[in-house]
């Protein structure tokens, strides 16, 4: 029988939770690291855009979230963690997906979600969603990464990507800093 599972926004008492479910995967610390440092500044913050899978017994199975970038200058997303199994993490996604789907189609405006494959989560995991090299899209990054580990998904279709590269914060640590 199949574990009931809920996908929803993260609180702020869920934060032991997750500080648990990072410790369990290899960098796990740095990652859990990485995201504590991108949720204390409010330029990129987005907390509608951290999401969690739980079971019924409240135990969190996976998270993902998505900060504010840019795209040159226009205003991007991009995914910065997946935490637990894919079978878990997928559903996240998802929902991360279709709530910044909703919000671009709300605002009529363009968003691209970008995302940095892994070796725990490799170019295929993203593309099973819809993602594709960014560099089909003239998207560029500063990142140390390989070209097809960096993808994008533009989530409102009624207007074209823009071309130009990411611009990401500080905690990234990516040449651009000084642009931000």
């Amino acid at each position: 029988m199949r574990q009931s599972q809920t996908v929803r926004v993260e609180t702020p008492q869920d934060l032991a939770g997750l500080e648990h479910l990072y410790a369990q995967r290899p960098e796990g610390a740095k990652a859990w690291e990485f995201v504590q440092s991108l949720r204390e500044n409010a330029t990129v913050w987005t907390p509608e855009l951290s999401i969690l899978v739980e079971n019924a017994q409240g135990s969190i199975l996976a998270h993902t979230v998505a900060v504010r970038c840019w795209i040159d200058s226009f205003p991007a997303l991009v995914i910065v963690s997946v935490a637990g199994s894919h079978e878990k993490a997928l559903p996240a996604v998802q929902h991360l997906i279709e709530k910044a789907r909703n919000k671009a189609r709300q605002t009529a405006s363009p968003l691209c979600l970008l995302a940095h494959a892994s070796t725990d989560y490799a170019p295929e995991f993203y593309e099973q969603v819809g993602f594709e090299q960014a560099r089909f899209e003239g998207i560029k990054t500063t990142l140390d990464t390989q070209r097809n580990h960096f993808l994008a998904l533009n989530l409102n279709p009624d207007f074209e990507l823009a071309p130009g590269t990411a611009i990401f914060s500080p905690e990234f640590g990516a040449e651009d800093d000084d642009d931000f």
